[in-house]
């Protein structure tokens, strides 16, 4: 209340807020002078701009004048050639200093600047170089073209050879200086830079010079400036957590909540005005307009609410209290409180006493109204029904796995971690059992590679803390949320909590008190798999957003995902919010899951048929690769599921992921068309059109970077993709013995000859109600893989089928339909894994497991090597051209670094020529053969960039090198080894200036201890 805040402290509030207003404008005041600045000088580079553009047309008019004015004995191409040269050649030096002027201050302009400087220097050059060709003008003898323009007879001077090769090699260096500069430009970005380099890759000059001038030409807005989120994300955690509300404003908060019939009306405190604007405020004050005392349910002397009963209309009085011991202090409050009631003209019906600390006192009873007494734990307890959510959790436990009649129950075992401060593993679940134990502001991220049982760690982990304490609260509540699909940009705490808390009919500011009060354990799954993960600004925004709960007192948050999320380490430790324990405020501490032992695997495969456990167990012991294999609890379920299915029983000399994925997808395919002929379904889906429409999903989420998918958004791509399948698909099917007619003919009505919409329907039917598709537990609708690595399995074979045959119409169908490239799958590392593992399969196998390749011999990596680039590139079998064309293309589309080498080497040739006493015809002769092979070659690099060769060589690098083939490989199959300046030194990046998406490759492996 306004009355009860003292003068002193509204004076002193007033005077803080006029101290921090003259702080933050004088903050405003510089930056509006730093952006003054920036923007004067960004209108002198565009006066510079303008002045060239004059120059030019001055210049033009100049030979337009010329070729009118003189006389007609006069006039020569020679002379018209000069006089073009004398007022070019200060254009381009003009140019050349505003080039120079926004690289030396590149940190106040735009790359947009410098690519529409640049390409107006290459356009001067270009209209400079044939001029001097002809007229034999060079820069540095440039006094002789007066010479030439005052003698009456003008003649064109004799071809110097050296002297034109020399200017064309500083051209050329310049023109390479240009484009290296626009690629490793060190100045401000825009968002438009950041997006298009994000969708195109490699950035064109010419392009955004273009994009420059339009928008100066036409007045454009101002490019806006692109502020990297890895740099400004600060999570703003205090050292000290924000506390709660007061016990007063707490009290009557959990009363309403426990009693929704209770109605007490908000206090107006110092805190809420504090919240209020502060013009509102001073207008309040200043119109004496603030709130009475009789504006709020809150009594501030007698420290009492008094509140109603909305359905008896009768008055309720809440007395809080810190242990409720002052028997005297509480008849006095009663005693107003019954009075308040009289003049209200009600009947005074409870007083609830609410006592914060300690137990619940035992207070004598009274016959004149009803007395009850509540703790804070009691009335926290009141305020959340978790009968739904035990319930819901414990279905899930019950649902059987894939291809399996048993559950998580069945085959769960107890997963161990690595922390920094234990030499040896500890167990997850204990260590998790002792932190919420301890105080602090400790929380945990649960951290692993696909299949490691992540999801199924907490799904556990909530069910068994549920359950020990059932029918009661737990002393922490497990609020699993699921992170799948989400979208937590600019989500409030209480909005989020409020959303899950409505699917199990639970309150979610009750969430946010219990939350408060240090009653929850925040679980977020799957951190990997939120909405829109591409954009790095999105990344951190939703990091941020889950951190905000870290700012609650005694809060402990468990989050899980894969770290390969990240594209550095910087990023990694930054989002999760990693440090040491003696680092101020909250802090994060990794635990890394540890792959499962022999003995594990045994416990795990405890429900299956014994012959089942005691082959795998045996392999595992046997085959290092198998035992990396079923190691992840996840993929070590699907193997014992089609253990005894034909299409392991093919796979199992020499099991990979991938090839125990195929050979479950197939089998679950597979499964589903014989169940379906066992019904006798009179529309069903052949095997192959299953594979069809399930590589196409995977496509359509994997492409975009989602993970889930609407069933309305699957609707409508199972019409695309139904329309674009080729007949063909059907009649291929070597399942079966007789291929029926193309799905485009089984859905006509025999009768009106039109697609039959009630099969149609059924087909929608068919794809959504899929065996690899399930419905998310939390979302109706909402659509999405049975686990994450289906996903990216059926999408990296999808790819792999465009990579090796990139004609046939399947593929040209999914891809056109989907808009996927086979360059998108470089953003995926764990889907590309799964591609390099099926391309050694379909390239004839190989004697090194593809998770072997890393520590294999040379001889091993350079025989996979070259089985990889004959399915990806697909080069003649012989091995003399084979590393001919491989030599020419990786020497001629190498960096720019070795292309700059090769000029200096080029530049430091012709001195010597000039030096050596040759004759001068020889001279000239030499010099523009290798300034003709100096233009050839700039020439064949930019043509070969846009060659499928090239761009398939470049994924064939990608793709060895996520396989660990070693630099010296790669010499040895390339023939690079012969190259000077690439002696002893790492292989260079093949994909260097390819458009690709901006990462060009997968991220960086996270270090992982």
């Amino acid at each position: 209340m306004v009355s009860s805040i003292p003068r002193w402290s509204r004076r002193r509030r007033i005077v803080w807020r006029s101290v921090m207003s003259d702080a933050n404008n004088a903050r405003s005041k510089a930056s509006k002078q730093s952006e003054s600045y920036a923007r004067l000088l960004a209108s002198g580079n565009e006066w510079f701009f303008a002045v060239i553009i004059a120059g030019l047309l001055v210049g033009v008019t100049l030979q337009i004048t010329e070729f009118f004015l003189i006389e007609p004995a006069a006039k020569t191409p020679f002379r018209s050639a000069l006089i073009a040269l004398l007022w070019l050649y200060p254009l381009f030096a003009l140019n050349c200093l505003q080039l120079a002027s926004t690289w030396v201050f590149a940190r106040r302009y735009f790359r947009e600047t410098f690519a529409l400087s640049s390409c107006t220097a290459i356009m001067l050059l270009l209209l400079i170089f044939p001029l001097t060709f002809y007229c034999q003008i060079y820069p540095w003898n440039l006094p002789q073209a007066f010479a030439l323009l005052a003698s009456t007879d003008v003649s064109p001077p004799a071809m110097h050879g050296v002297s034109l090769a020399l200017f064309a090699v500083l051209s050329w260096g310049f023109v390479q200086f240009l484009y290296a500069g626009q690629r490793s430009w060190p100045g401000r970005r825009s968002k438009l830079q950041v997006y298009r380099d994000a969708e195109h890759g490699t950035p064109s000059l010419v392009g955004e010079a273009l994009f420059e001038f339009k928008r100066r030409v036409r007045w454009g807005p101002a490019l806006e400036e692109y502020l990297d989120p890895r740099e400004q994300f600060d999570l703003n955690l205090p050292a000290e957590p924000i506390r709660s509300l007061a016990w007063v404003d707490q009290a009557c908060e959990l009363v309403r909540l426990t009693s929704p019939a209770y109605s007490f009306r908000p206090r107006i405190s110092a805190s809420y005005l504090e919240e209020l604007d502060e013009q509102a405020q001073n207008e309040a004050e200043a119109s004496g307009a603030a709130p009475e005392e009789a504006a709020s349910d809150w009594h501030d002397r007698p420290a009492v609410w008094i509140g109603r009963n909305r359905q008896s209309k009768g008055a309720i009085a809440l007395i809080p209290s810190s242990d409720g011991s002052d028997l005297a202090r509480l008849e006095e409050q009663i005693a107003y409180a019954r009075q308040m009631a009289q003049q209200r003209d009600q009947r005074l019906e409870e007083v609830l006493v609410a006592v914060r600390d300690g137990q619940r006192p035992n207070l004598p009873a009274r016959q004149d109204v009803r007395l009850r007494i509540e703790t804070e734990q009691t009335l926290l307890e009141q305020t959340v029904n978790l009968d739904d959510y035990r319930s819901l959790m414990a279905k899930r436990l019950r649902r059987p796995l894939s291809n399996t009649n048993l559950t998580l129950n069945d085959v769960y075992v107890s997963l161990r971690g690595k922390v920094a401060e234990q030499k040896s593993p500890v167990e997850a679940e204990e260590y998790i059992r002792q932190w919420l134990a301890e105080p602090g502001s400790r929380h945990l991220a649960l951290l692993g590679s696909y299949g490691q049982g992540k999801s199924s760690f907490a799904l556990m982990l909530t069910q068994r803390m549920l359950a020990r304490s059932a029918p009661d609260l737990p002393p922490r509540i497990p609020i699993l949320i699921e992170l799948r699909g989400r979208n937590l940009r600019n989500l409030k705490p209480y909005a989020l909590l409020g959303q899950w808390a409505g699917r199990y009919g639970m309150n979610g500011q009750a969430l946010v008190r219990l939350h408060e009060a240090g009653r929850l354990l925040l679980i977020f799954d799957g951190f990997d798999e939120m909405a829109y993960l591409a954009d790095l600004d999105m990344r951190m925004s939703y990091f941020r957003a889950l951190w905000e709960f870290a700012r609650y007192p005694n809060a402990k948050i468990l989050i899980s995902g894969r770290p390969n999320l990240f594209e550095d380490q910087g990023e990694f430790k930054q989002a999760l919010n990693l440090r040491t324990a003696f680092s101020a405020g909250s802090y994060c501490e990794p635990v890394y899951l540890e792959r499962l032992s022999i003995p594990e695997i045994q416990t795990a495969l405890r429900s299956h048929p014994p012959h089942v456990r005691e082959h795998i167990c045996r392999l595992a012991g046997e085959n290092r690769a198998f035992s990396d294999l079923v190691a992840r609890p996840s993929l070590l379920q699907l193997v014992a599921a089609i253990w005894d299915e034909p299409e392991m029983r093919a796979i199992a000399t020499a099991p990979t992921s991938a090839g125990v994925m195929r050979a479950f997808v197939h089998s679950t395919h597979r499964r589903q068309t014989e169940k379906e002929e066992r019904l006798g379904e009179f529309m069903k889906l052949t095997e192959a059109e299953r594979v069809y429409f399930m590589g196409g999903v995977a496509l359509a989420m994997a492409g975009r970077g989602d993970t889930t998918i609407e069933a309305r958004q699957l609707g409508r791509l199972t019409d695309q993709l139904r329309l674009a399948m080729p007949d063909e698909l059907t009649a291929t099917d070597i399942t079966l013995p007789n291929p029926p007619t193309p799905l485009r003919v089984r859905l006509k009505n025999p009768r009106t000859k039109e697609d039959d919409p009630l099969l149609i329907e059924r087909v929608k039917t068919e794809v959504r109600a899929s065996s690899l598709l399930e419905n998310e537990p939390d979302n109706p609708g909402i659509l999405k893989f049975g686990h994450k690595s289906f996903l990216e399995y059926i999408y990296a074979e999808e790819i792999s089928h465009a990579i090796r045959d990139a004609r046939a119409p399947r593929s040209r169908a999914l891809l056109s339909v989907t808009k996927t490239s086979v360059a998108s799958i470089l953003d995926q590392p764990e889907a590309l894994a799964f591609l390099a593992e099926l391309l050694i399969m379909d390239a004839g196998g190989s004697k090194v497991a593809a998770n072997q390749l890393a520590t294999a011999s040379d001889a091993e990596q350079l025989e996979v090597g070259r089985r990889l680039l004959q399915v990806i590139v697909r080069l003649p079998r012989w091995n003399v051209f084979r590393k001919m064309i491989l030599f020419f293309v990786c020497n001629i589309s190498l960096s720019s670094s070795s292309s700059s080498l090769s000029s200096l080497l080029f530049l430091l040739f012709l001195l010597l020529l000039l030096l050596l006493p040759l004759p001068s015809s020889l001279l000239s002769l030499l010099s523009s053969l290798l300034s003709l092979s100096l233009f050839l070659k700039f020439l064949l690099s930019k043509f070969l960039l846009s060659l499928k060769i090239r761009k398939n060589i470049a994924l064939w690098f990608l793709i060895c090198k996520q396989l660990g083939l070693r630099d010296h490989v790669f010499f040895a199959e390339t023939g690079l080894s012969i190259v000077p300046w690439l002696r002893g030194k790492p292989f260079p990046d093949l994909a260097e200036g390819l458009r690709l998406k901006w990462r060009r490759g997968p991220r960086p492996p996270i270090a992982i201890p």
